[in-house]
C-alpha cells in the first residue's frame, strides 16, 4: 500500500509540471505498416484474445475467461499450460513471432512472465506446426508488443493479502524518426496464507512455508521509421525471480528448496511494406540460467541459449490472392550438471504459404507447408489447410486440418544419467470445424476437434538398470467441444455483459508400452474432461464491476484413472473506476479472489490460497505535444 500511496502523490505532484512541455517536443506519427503476420496463413482455427499490460503474470491471463487448464503449484510458483489436453510441451509460445519455448523443457513457466511486458497476448487453439513451427501440436500463445506511442508515462502499483507489492512503469519518448519505451517491473510476496493439511489427523490449519518469491525486469524498445513503408526495431527484455520453493504437503520442510531464474531475450526486427510485397527479417537472442538449491543436495546449474534468425516474403498477387515464402534457423545450445558437456542442436525449416478470399473475406482458404531439417535428419514434411465460408449474414463456417510437430528436447537427448539420442520427434494430425454465429447482442462459437499425436515421449524406469529414459512409445488421441458465447446489453448510461466458455476434453491412451496395457482408453493424468468459465460485468463511463466464475473438474492423478483430485469452483469479483486529476488519468482497482473462501488444489499436495483480496492503481500521463511540420517523418 506505501507503494500506491507513492505513486499517486507522484503524479499529482507532476500534473503542472507535464502541461509545461516545450512546444518542441514532437510525437511521432503512426507509421502506416501493417504486420502480415505467417499467422494471418492459418484460417478455420479459433483464436482468443488474452488480457495483458496489466499486473500479476500471465497465469492470470490465461486463467481468467478460459477453457486453457494452468498447472499451477501456488501464487508465483510454476506455472504451465495445458491446452485441449495436450502437454505444456505441446503448445507454442511466441514473443513478438519468435519462439522463447525452454530448449532444455521444452515448456514455459508463464509465472515468470509480467504480463506488464505485453501488449496483445491471444492464444490459437489448434495445432499447426506449418504455421508456428516446433511444438506448435495443441495451439500457439503469442506475446507482442504494439508500435510505440512516444510521450506518454504509466506507473502501476498494486498491494495484496499475505505481503503481496507490486510496482512497475512504463515511460515512452521520441524524436524525429527516432521513438523509445522503457518498462520496468517488480513484484514479490511472503505467501504465507492459510490452508487446512486434510494429510494430518485433524485437518490443522496451518501456514506455507518457504513459499516467498521476488521477480523484477526491464523491457527496453527502441524503433526507427525512415518512412511510411519501413520499421527497424530492437527489443532487450530481462527478467530475473528468485522464489522459495514450498514442500508438498506430507513431506519433510528441511530441504528448504529455493531456484533463481534469469531470462535474457533480445530481438532485432525489420519490415518492409509495399503495395504488393512485404518483407519481414528477425534475428533474436535468447539465454536462461537456472540455479536449484536444497539443503539436502548439491547446488544445480543450467544455461541455455538460442540464435534465432527468420525472415519471410509476402506477394499480394492480386485482391484475391498472396503468397508467403520464409525460412528459420535456430541454433540452440546448452551446459547443465546433468549433461557430460555443452550440447548443440541446429534446426532449419523452410516455409510457404498461400491465402485466397473472395468477397471481402466471404470465403476465405489458407494452405501452408514448412520443411523441417535437425542436422543430417530431414522429418517429414507438415502442412495445414483451413477454410471460413460466410454462409449467411450471421453464420460462418470454419475449419481446418493440420500436421505438427514436437523435436526432442535437450534434457530428452542429452540428459548424462538416461537421455535418449536416438528418440524420434513426436508427430500430430489435427481436424477441426465448427461455426460462428455474429448477431447484433449475442455471439456463439462451437468447435469441434481431434488431434491424434504419434511417438508421444514419455519417461520410464529401464527394467534392467531401474534409471529413468525417454522412449517414443505411446499414441495420444485427444478430442473434444469448444463452446463460447459473448452477450452485450447496452443502455443509455451503463452496459451489461456475460461471456461464457465450456471445454469437453476426451484425452485417451491409445497404444502404451508393454505391462501398461490396462491404461489404454484412460484420460491422461492431470487432464480435467470440463472446464467452464463464466464472466459476468456491468460497466459505465467511469465505473466497472465484474463477477468471473470458473469451474475446474476432476483431474485424475494416476494413469489408471484410480486416483483423483475433486473439481473446484471458484469466484472472483472485481471493481474499477477512472478518474482524471488534472491532466492525469486515474484507474483504482479492488479485487476479491475466491471470494467463496473454498479449499482446493491445482497439484496434488500443493494447497492453493482461499479468500484474498488485491488494491490496484494505474496512473498515465500523454504529454501535450505538438507535431514539427518541418521535419519530413
Amino acid at each position: 500500500m506505501k507503494g500506491i500511496l507513492t505513486i499517486t502523490a507522484m503524479f499529482c505532484a507532476t500534473g503542472a509540471w507535464c502541461q509545461s512541455v516545450p512546444d518542441s517536443a514532437i510525437v511521432l506519427p503512426g507509421a502506416e505498416i501493417k504486420i502480415q503476420r505467417v499467422s494471418d496463413f492459418n484460417a478455420g482455427n479459433r483464436t482468443v484474445k488474452l488480457s495483458s499490460g496489466g499486473f500479476g503474470s500471465l497465469t492470470n491471463s490465461l486463467t481468467e475467461n478460459n477453457t486453457v487448464f494452468v498447472k499451477q503449484y501456488g501464487p508465483g510458483l510454476l506455472s504451465t499450460a495445458s491446452v485441449r489436453g495436450l502437454s505444456a510441451s505441446q503448445v507454442a509460445l511466441l514473443w513478438n513471432g519468435i519462439n522463447i519455448q525452454s530448449t532444455m523443457l521444452g515448456l514455459t513457466d508463464f509465472s515468470l512472465l509480467p504480463s506488464f511486458f505485453t501488449d496483445n497476448a491471444s492464444i490459437q487453439f489448434g495445432g499447426s506446426s506449418a504455421v508456428h513451427g516446433n511444438g506448435a501440436m495443441a495451439g500457439a500463445i503469442s506475446l507482442n508488443n504494439s508500435r510505440i506511442v512516444p510521450n506518454t508515462l504509466q506507473v502501476i502499483g498494486q498491494a495484496g493479502s499475505f505481503g503481496l507489492n507490486t510496482q512497475g512503469i512504463r515511460m515512452s519518448y521520441g524524436k524525429g524518426k527516432f521513438s523509445g519505451q522503457t518498462r520496468v517491473f517488480r513484484s514479490d510476496a511472503v505467501n504465507n496464507y492459510s490452508y487446512h493439511d486434510y494429510y494430518k489427523a485433524g485437518n490443522p490449519l496451518m501456514k506455507r512455508n518457504n513459499a516467498a518469491f521476488m521477480q523484477n525486469g526491464f523491457l527496453q524498445e527502441v524503433e526507427f521509421a525512415p518512412g511510411k513503408k519501413s520499421l527497424l526495431s530492437g527489443r532487450l527484455w530481462y527478467n530475473m525471480a528468485d522464489r522459495q520453493l514450498p514442500a508438498p504437503l506430507g513431506s519433510s520442510e528441511n530441504a528448504k528448496e529455493r531456484q533463481y531464474d534469469d531470462a535474457t531475450r533480445a530481438l532485432l526486427s525489420y519490415n518492409y511494406k509495399s503495395n504488393k510485397i512485404e518483407i519481414n527479417g528477425r534475428t533474436a537472442f535468447l539465454q536462461e540460467k537456472i540455479n536449484y538449491y536444497n539443503n539436502n543436495l548439491p547446488t544445480s546449474y543450467s544455461i541455455a541459449r538460442s540464435y534465432i534468425f527468420e525472415g519471410d516474403v509476402s506477394y499480394s498477387i492480386n485482391n484475391s490472392n498472396s503468397v508467403l515464402i520464409g525460412i528459420n534457423q535456430t541454433f540452440n545450445t546448452a551446459k547443465s550438471d546433468g549433461y557430460l558437456n555443452w550440447v548443440h542442436q541446429n534446426i532449419s525449416s523452410a516455409y510457404a504459404g498461400w491465402r485466397f478470399s473472395q468477397g471481402k473475406d466471404k470465403l476465405l482458404t489458407t494452405f501452408m507447408l514448412r520443411q523441417i531439417i535437425s542436422g543430417k535428419n530431414r522429418k517429414p514434411l507438415t502442412g495445414s489447410a483451413g477454410a471460413e465460408y460466410q454462409l449467411t449474414k450471421v453464420l460462418r463456417l470454419i475449419g481446418s486440418v493440420a500436421t505438427s510437430y514436437r523435436m526432442p528436447t535437450l534434457n530428452d537427448l542429452y540428459w548424462s544419467a538416461g537421455g535418449n539420442p536416438n528418440l524420434k520427434a513426436e508427430s500430430g494430425f489435427k481436424q477441426e470445424g465448427g461455426f460462428r454465429i455474429k448477431l447484433k447482442r449475442l455471439s456463439i462459437e462451437t468447435q469441434v476437434f481431434r488431434n491424434a499425436v504419434h511417438n508421444w515421449i514419455i519417461w520410464l524406469p529401464s527394467q534392467n538398470s531401474g534409471i529413468w529414459s525417454p522412449v517414443n512409445i505411446r499414441d495420444v488421441t485427444a478430442m473434444g467441444v469448444e463452446e463460447t458465447v459473448k452477450y452485450k446489453l447496452e443502455f443509455k448510461r451503463f452496459s451489461l455483459t456475460a461471456d461464457g466458455s465450456y471445454a469437453y476434453i476426451r484425452s485417451i491412451n491409445k497404444s502404451v508400452e508393454k505391462g501398461n496395457e490396462a491404461i489404454v482408453n484412460k484420460q491422461l493424468i492431470y487432464v480435467p474432461q470440463h472446464i467452464a468459465s463464466l464472466c459476468i460485468g456491468a460497466e459505465t463511463k467511469s465505473w466497472k464491476i465484474k463477477f468471473y466464475n470458473n469451474y475446474t473438474g476432476k483431474r485424475f492423478t494416476t494413469t489408471d484413472n484410480k486416483f483423483f483430485l475433486p473439481y473446484y469452483f471458484i469466484c472472483d469479483a472485481e471493481v474499477s473506476k477512472k478518474f482524471l486529476i488534472k491532466t492525469v488519468l486515474f484507474e483504482s482497482a479492488f479485487r476479491v479472489n475466491n471470494y467463496l473462501n473454498k479449499t482446493y488444489e491445482i497439484i496434488e499436495r500443493r494447497p492453493m490460497p482461499g479468500l484474498n483480496f488485491t488494491v490496484s492503481l494505474k496512473a498515465e500521463i500523454k504529454f501535450k505535444t505538438k507535431l514539427n511540420k518541418n521535419k519530413n517523418i
